[in-house]
């Protein structure tokens, strides 16, 4: 589905790239320029490379992508999409084109503003194997409402386990896409299914903890743009549909790590079916995550860890009952 505009069986073992930068674009004109910048710029006593998945855009992006690659052509790889793949299946793609041993994440509307970033990063990389991930503090813009804060905010520590990250739909998510760098090893095969999410930064944290601790740099080391054309503002991306996909995130998650984290991800389940309960109650597929409720709340009350209250409980239970017998037409 993709053209190669470069390619690594060319290169000798010294030219061969430590890290790999790997940027997704579709449609980021205004951006792709600035976001390529950035990553040329960085000031390194090491090879890399950036592999920029460019999924068949309808304005210059594709021109502006292939201008820089002539620029710099033993530093920029291109893969040139022949059609729209859509942002989960151009990642996954992008993903498989890097095979350096560290891996670098960047999206087409974001940039990177501190030139030793990737130095900066691989160097505590290097220096402590037991660490899968780092990232850093990130410059967050508002382009629709022109405000700038930083994110993220008040991290009461610089590491983190696999049980901390998966607290994060209760605790909200804390690491921007454009601040991740991780060891290819630690995510040497994505799993079939990262192709059915679109929380793929989420899901690569999460795999990446499997292998190790993350670290966390207080550092302002890049900008992530929220505008109006970002897939995180988009429909698929409305609150209901996010739990829904988080809710079926953790369940695959739960048994690619052979249930090893279950006590935590139930916790995580039963919030999400709490929130899909009260938005669905109207809805025949309310039944559905009742029948789940039932099994998660069995478990977590077990456990005497149940994060939902006895008064949020007694209203899902009304309100499912009020489904049940008054508003299921049975015909």
């Amino acid at each position: 589905m993709g053209v190669l505009v470069s390619d690594m069986q060319f290169m000798s073992k010294e030219e061969i790239p430590l890290v790999d930068v790997w940027m997704v674009t579709y449609n980021h004109e205004k951006y792709i320029a600035q976001a390529i910048e950035g990553v040329m710029m960085q000031q390194t006593n090491f090879r890399y490379r950036l592999v920029i998945g460019e999924d068949y855009s309808t304005d210059r992006t594709r021109d502006i992508c292939i201008e820089y690659q002539k620029k710099y052509p033993t530093k920029i790889h291109l893969i040139l999409n022949k059609i729209n793949l859509g942002a989960t299946q151009n990642s996954f793609n992008t993903h498989y084109a890097c095979t350096a041993k560290y891996q670098a994440m960047l999206e087409g509307d974001d940039y990177w503003t501190d030139p030793l970033k990737l130095q900066k990063q691989i160097d505590f990389l290097e220096a402590n194997p037991e660490f899968s991930l780092c990232f850093h503090t990130a410059e967050y813009v508002n382009t629709l409402e022109n405000k700038i804060s930083y994110f993220p905010k008040n991290l009461q520590k610089n590491e983190f386990t696999v049980e901390d990250v998966l607290m994060f739909p209760t605790r909200g998510w804390f690491i921007m896409t454009s601040t991740i760098v991780y060891r290819k090893k630690a995510i040497e095969n994505l799993p079939h299914w990262f192709l059915d999410f679109r929380n793929g930064d989420c899901l690569t944290v999460m795999l990446a903890s499997l292998h190790g601790n993350i670290y966390y740099m207080d550092e302002d080391m890049s900008t992530y743009r929220k505008n109006s054309g970002g897939i995180m503002q988009s429909a698929l991306f409305s609150n209901i549909n996010v739990t829904e996909s988080l809710f079926l995130l953790f369940r695959k998650f739960n048994h690619y790590s052979n249930r090893k984290f279950q006590k935590i991800i139930y916790k995580q389940l039963l919030v999400f079916l709490y929130e899909l309960l009260l938005h669905n109650k109207n809805e025949m597929k309310c039944i559905n995550y009742f029948l789940f409720t039932l099994r998660f709340n069995y478990y977590t009350l077990k456990l005497k860890e149940n994060p939902v209250t006895v008064k949020q409980h007694i209203v899902s239970a009304i309100n499912y009952a009020r489904f049940m017998f008054t508003e299921v037409n049975t015909k």
